[in-house]
């Protein structure tokens, strides 16, 4: 599962290699397309971010919202590269004057205006520690607002600290040394705020 640091290292790299690049043609087999395609035809992209565990590709007034989950990947060729895996697998292509971008497997591909998506994000997803916008503690009040619940649980809630995945849950509470079946109501206020500052880290 692609947890919060590496989706922002995928958009660190699509952002390096891609930026400035006009589109020549967009392809996906999504049904989550909300806009024309052709509209992006001859548009420069003009960057890409993440919010939690999703990478976001901006294009215009559009975002690609892309969500990796187990088995999506992101490849980045040469314009006249092979792929290297079977077109069956392709998701999204994006191909532009000197490159393209492949995405293989990936169970979200999601096309639409650039604030309708971020909109959506920022009312589904709780603060994201790699985000300049984070929060430490409206993440400190996310989590006590689940009080009969374990932490291994609460923490795992995007909605409230985004981009935390299984083994950044193992990591996180074991660094905090606080058991993940411990429920939120039995956790000391230092206890919470160690686990939410680690997060950050």
């Amino acid at each position: 599962m692609v947890e919060g640091p590496t989706a922002r290292a995928y958009a660190i790299k699509i952002r390096n290699e891609l930026s400035g690049e006009i589109i020549r043609e967009v392809f996906t087999k999504s049904k989550r397309v909300y806009i024309s395609l052709d509209s992006l035809v001859g548009k420069s992209f003009l960057g890409s971010d993440s919010i939690g565990k999703n990478i976001l590709l901006f294009v215009d007034n559009v975002a690609i919202r892309l969500h990796l989950m187990m088995y999506g990947s992101i490849h980045i060729y040469q314009l006249n590269e092979p792929l290297l895996k079977p077109k069956s697998q392709v998701r999204l292509l994006i191909r532009g004057a000197e490159k393209k971008l492949v995405v293989y497997n990936a169970p979200i591909v999601e096309i639409d205006k650039r604030d309708r998506i971020l909109e959506k994000l920022r009312m589904d997803l709780g603060p994201d520690p790699l985000s300049d916008e984070w929060s430490r503690e409206e993440a400190i009040r996310n989590i006590m607002k689940f009080p009969k619940e374990k932490i291994g649980v609460v923490i795992l809630d995007q909605s409230v600290i985004a981009g935390i995945g299984n083994i950044l849950r193992n990591e996180i509470l074991f660094r905090a040394k606080v058991n993940p079946e411990k429920k939120v109501m039995d956790l000391s206020r230092r206890e919470v705020e160690r686990i939410v500052s680690i997060s950050e880290e």
